[in-house]
């Protein structure tokens, strides 16, 4: 009569290994789609605070000249003569001061893009 050891209850190496690595597997797979719930909220945020502050230049705006910014004409008011668009002419309002003084048309304020779409492509293409 032979005798047999009987099967031993528990996880071998092998099986410990695999489950492990699956599970690393499964978070690293989780982790793009986890980060995507925290930014879209993130954006929004953002987007709420960048309208506020134009909002708020515009009442600042007014205080300081006792008009609201018009829409890129020149033009004389209470002799004073200025240029530019509404969003050029709040730029000191919303800490874009150095930017106001020398204008750059390369420079991007980001005050006025929204954070949850996708930027503009700057490179020109011919058609692709």
């Amino acid at each position: 009569m032979r005798l047999t050891n009987p099967p031993r209850a528990g996880v071998s190496r092998l099986e410990a290994i695999v489950v492990v690595h699956l599970v690393l597997l499964a978070g690293l797979l989780l982790i793009p789609a986890c980060q995507r719930h925290v930014r879209e909220p993130a954006a929004c945020t953002q987007s709420t605070n960048n309208l506020k502050q134009i909002a708020l230049s515009f009442h600042s705006f007014h205080d300081l000249h006792k008009r609201l910014p018009f829409n890129g004409t020149k033009a004389a008011v209470a002799g004073e003569i200025a240029s530019g668009s509404w969003a050029f002419q709040i730029l000191p309002l919303i800490d874009q001061e150095l930017l106001f003084n020398k204008p750059d048309a390369t420079t991007t304020v980001y005050s006025y893009i929204c954070p949850g779409r996708g930027r503009p492509s700057t490179q020109a293409g011919l058609g692709a």
